[in-house]
């Protein structure tokens, strides 16, 4: 979709973050306002985010991501 123009995105506005370490994982969780151009619609999406990281070295690696609408 990104490739073909078919996704483009505007703006985020986060909201509610939270952010947890626990040794080498990190939690990414809140809610985001997303901006954005899907199939010719431009509309403001409501997203609930919650990604996981995983530290490698010195870098957080992104491992897993769950987005759905709220």
């Amino acid at each position: 979709q990104l490739e073909h123009g078919e996704l483009v995105y505007h703006d985020f506005e986060f909201l509610d973050t939270k952010i947890t370490i626990d040794g080498t994982t990190a939690t990414v969780v809140g809610k985001v306002i997303c901006d954005a151009t899907l199939y010719g619609e431009h509309r403001s999406w409501p997203l609930q985010i919650r990604q996981t990281f995983l530290k490698s070295g010195r870098q957080w690696l992104a491992s897993r991501s769950v987005i759905n609408l709220w």
